[in-house]
């Protein structure tokens, strides 16, 4: 996860150049659905890590522990709709 922060800041890092060389519209729109791109890549492995936990949670501590980890996951999932 780290590599993919640190490949964003290079591309948001990218962009400001670009701006500073005044690049087109064009070039730097295309650059930014890029960063969405990678945005989103980054919030579906975070969501997938999130998954995994609240599943190991639930089978190590039986049913008490499902309702309070479907929440949780209810709560990230509406995080990733929001983006």
């Amino acid at each position: 996860m780290e590599c993919r922060l640190r490949r964003i800041e290079g591309q948001v890092r990218g962009v400001l150049h670009m701006l500073e060389q005044g690049r087109t519209t064009d070039e730097v729109l295309v650059q930014l659905a890029a960063i969405r791109g990678a945005i989103h890549g980054l919030e579906q492995q975070l969501f997938g890590v999130e998954v995994d936990r609240l599943v190991e949670r639930v089978v190590r501590d039986g049913r008490p522990a499902a309702d309070g980890a479907i929440e949780d996951l209810k709560v990230a999932a509406g995080h990733l709709q929001r983006s």
